[in-house]
């Protein structure tokens, strides 16, 4: 019986350096590795804020487990980001209940959603909410959430409510995070304002090919940067045999982020102590090149399979179907871990925009995906796995 497709032998790994490493990851540094050993998680400085930062972070959407995140404080992370929203809020209280005995060993983010017309009074709101949840007086980074309109950032409300809430001493710095197909845009707009000070959003060795540029300019303007989403999808089915010893794609994803000299930190969903153990080791070495292949593997593999969420094929959809937020929220189900969360957005998006609209279409959208997806197809799935 044949290999499946998409999936890829050993012995195609060990060629796989005939690709070209720089092309192959997108243009992250090429530089020897060394073998693994236990050290200390690095420190970076958040740009030039001040602040010290974990070479990687506690990103906490999806969760819900205490000890978890104890486990990745006594490693030795530092920085934990959140939303209000993560949760229905219940990530803000169960870190709050972590971190209420420990809250000078963090630097502390949090935000919300401030689409165009939001007051500064209703974003004080919102952060008051949120310190109570967290059981703090104050939080070191505020920021504007999941923003995919750069129009957004210059609402004077949202620089009206920074300046009271660091005058009362709530907050320290004012920061944007977005995973949108604007993310360039939005990082633009944030440096050209000069009002924000850290910049959070995916990054990773697929796409955006002008985003390390966009971050070197961040750097150069004093600005702290912080990456999520460094998995590409997270697919790692695609290349399973591949996972041996010292075969860690998750911990290669996050040493090529921190390849960029620009990036503080690199924020993970630690979903188990054992995900602390093995994802936190090693961070003191630079991506080794069996690392680096590993990841030109995986691009390869997931080329046509991994949804960027860019839109194009959105553009031709006679229905305003959710193109792109329906493929993430399949990609929290499938690799996430994260079903019942999954479910719970899809049910949430208004009925006429699901995927549900696609069995009676003829398939406007296909032939549009710039990467080859089966768009129609991968919808019709997508809605099959989260109803």
């Amino acid at each position: 019986m044949g290999r499946k497709a998409g999936r890829l032998s050993r012995r195609e790994f060990l060629k796989a350096g005939a690709l070209g490493v720089g092309a192959a990851v997108g243009g992250a540094l090429a530089r020897p590795g060394a073998a693994q050993k236990k050290e200390p998680i690095p420190v970076r400085p958040l740009g030039k804020t001040g602040l010290s930062v974990s070479a990687i972070g506690f990103g906490s959407y999806g969760f819900s487990n205490p000890a978890v995140l104890e486990a990745a404080l006594d490693a030795g992370v530092t920085l934990i980001c959140t939303a209000a929203n993560y949760q229905n809020g219940n990530a803000e209280r169960t870190i709050g209940e972590v971190i209420k005995k420990r809250r000078d060993q963090v630097v502390l983010c949090t935000g919300w959603r401030t689409p165009k017309g939001t007051t500064a009074d209703e974003i004080l709101r919102m952060l008051d909410e949120s310190l109570k949840r967290l059981q703090t007086d104050h939080i070191e980074i505020m920021r504007v959430h999941n923003c995919n309109d750069p129009e957004e950032l210059a609402q004077q409300a949202i620089f009206d409510a920074f300046a009271k809430a660091k005058e009362a001493g709530k907050v320290k710095l004012l920061g944007v995070s977005g995973h949108g197909k604007r993310l360039p845009e939005v990082y633009q707009e944030a440096i050209r304002l000069k009002s924000y000070s850290v910049l959070m959003g995916r990054y990773n060795f697929m796409e955006f090919p002008k985003q390390p540029e966009i971050i070197k300019q961040a750097g150069e303007q004093g600005l702290g940067v912080i990456a999520f989403k460094v998995g590409a999808g997270k697919q790692e089915p695609l290349i399973k045999e591949l996972m041996g010893k010292g075969m860690d794609f998750r911990r290669a994803c996050v040493k090529w982020a921190l390849s960029n000299e620009n990036v503080s930190s690199v924020l993970y969903f630690f979903r188990s102590l054992d995900d602390v153990t093995a994802i936190t080791a090693g961070l003191d070495e630079p991506l080794s090149e069996e690392e680096e292949r590993l990841l030109a593997i995986y691009r390869k593999a997931a080329w046509h399979s991994y949804c960027r969420y860019c839109g194009t094929c959105a553009e031709g959809c006679p229905y305003g179907v959710e193109v792109a937020e329906i493929m993430r929220y399949a990609m929290y189900f499938r690799f996430y871990g994260l079903e019942k969360e999954a479910m719970r957005l899809y049910a949430a998006l208004p009925e006429e925009r699901t995927a549900a609209r696609c069995a009676e279409c003829a398939g406007e959208c296909l032939g549009r995906c710039p990467y080859g997806l089966p768009t129609r197809d991968n919808l019709l799935a997508a809605h099959a796995l989260l109803t």
